[in-house]
């Protein structure tokens, strides 16, 4: 492949990465997470009582998270849910990572860009003060106002507020530049990334602080899921319940977590001797409006063309072809509609006779939402640092039909370009192509 080189032009306006944080089920840090993904661990499991509510369904929960070790402010400790507190502590590791936990100038003129789930009320909460009420089986509206509103928490709306961890992440490290929370669903993290790269290259900023968080484990969102036959129920073997584009996948198995990463300007990284792990190259985004009208049944619609689009658009902005990738971070998300879109992408590129790779996370880490286009975009970063791929986790018996290369076990892989892509069940699609800093 030949090398990318970048004249004094395109370094002022180039967007790098300096810093990784992770809060997952597979790590309670970006080390242990990545480390454990390289070891193929899974952290699906059936085991649900610690959840609010009963599911038969395999889950992947954050377990071990202590906050009063983990968050010292006790204040934002009392008014951020758990997913709101995952996000500050990933975000205080990336920051820390990226060696600027003691630059309170930059950090104070850096802007905040936070990807998020619309509502984080778990509706349980409500419960208790809605049995009180229940009389006969009539609902006694003047014994809700009396005895039902005292059980329910009055901070239950503030700690529910999609921005709580920007806020909060703000807060702690005195973030005072621009910032922007987006809840557009699984692509979220992505247009997060993608709106702090554009103002970076326009020079509002030098460092931007990046983020998603998200939890699919409440009753809302399984119920969706559920709905449209999305979740995998192989519960005799959770560990292996979502096995991305398997001949057995069934659907994947909800998940938890947030990921930050630290974008910066190459002027600034460089003018402080930042650890640069990846660059970001060409970002595109396109809408599959046709999906709304058609539905989200499991059913393969190969006239779905939106993420060829968006990936269209990243490598055009990079200046690349699509036979320059090395290696894809995709979704992975198990389903026989979801995995053949990305196997039609690939085809429909053409990546040429010259050797793609893939992988995701999914079959180890289940899918969180708004925070799984950050976890593979911080994948792909670790991994380009690293010269390796992690592992497609419990795709045992690939389709054949396969475009690209799967493995089960870690690749040392020699790797230049990574494309990171996302979907929202074919609704929505952003695509990121990054390159190694060798």
């Amino acid at each position: 492949m030949p090398k990318m080189t970048n004249t004094s032009t395109e370094i002022d306006k180039s967007v790098v990465i300096t810093g990784v944080g992770i809060v997952s089920p597979l790590g309670l840090n970006s080390t242990t997470h990545y480390s454990n993904l390289l070891n193929g661990k899974s952290a699906v499991n059936g085991n649900t009582e610690e959840f609010n509510f009963p599911t038969i369904y395999p889950c992947a929960k954050v377990s071990g998270f202590d906050a009063r070790q983990m968050i010292p402010n006790r204040s934002l400790r009392k008014l951020l849910a758990p997913t709101a507190k995952y996000a500050m502590v990933a975000a205080g590791e990336a920051i820390e990572n990226a060696g600027l936990s003691d630059e309170t100038t930059l950090l104070n003129e850096a802007g905040i860009y936070v990807g998020s789930l619309a509502l984080d009320v778990q509706m349980n909460k409500f419960a208790a003060a809605l049995f009180e009420c229940i009389e006969d089986d009539t609902f006694d509206y003047s014994a809700f106002g009396k005895r039902g509103m005292n059980l329910i928490d009055p901070l239950f709306l503030v700690k529910g507020l999609p921005n709580s961890a920007i806020c909060g992440v703000a807060i702690e490290h005195q973030i005072n530049g621009p910032n922007l929370n987006i809840t557009n669903g699984p692509v979220s993290g992505l247009q997060a990334i993608a709106t702090a790269a554009s103002a970076i290259r326009k020079g509002l900023i030098d460092i931007a602080v990046v983020g998603a968080y998200d939890s699919l484990l409440n009753a809302e969102s399984l119920a969706a899921n559920i709905i449209d036959d999305r979740l995998s129920s192989n519960t005799e073997h959770p560990e292996s319940a979502c096995r991305p584009f398997s001949t057995d996948r069934n659907g994947f198995a909800p998940s938890e977590g947030a990921a930050f990463v630290i974008l910066e300007s190459r002027t600034s990284a460089l003018k402080r001797t930042a650890p640069i792990l990846a660059s970001i190259r060409g970002i595109g985004e396109a809408t599959d409006t046709s999906a709304l009208l058609n539905g989200s049944s499991n059913t393969p619609d190969h006239s779905d063309r939106a993420l060829f689009n968006a990936t269209s658009k990243a490598l055009q902005r990079a200046s690349m072809k699509f036979s320059d990738v090395d290696v894809i971070y995709g979704t992975g998300l198990a389903t026989v509609k979801d995995d053949m879109r990305e196997i039609h992408t690939v085809r429909e590129l053409d990546h040429g006779d010259s050797a793609l790779q893939y992988t995701a996370a999914t079959g180890a880490l289940g899918f969180a939402g708004a925070a799984s286009g950050i976890q593979s975009f911080a994948h792909a970063c670790l991994g380009l640092k690293q010269q390796v791929v992690p592992p497609l986790v419990n795709c045992t018996n690939p389709l054949e039909e396969l475009p690209f290369n799967v493995s089960a076990e870690v690749l040392n892989l020699d790797c230049s370009t990574a494309l990171v892509w996302n979907s929202d069940y074919g609704y929505k699609h952003a695509a990121i192509v990054i390159a190694s800093e060798r």
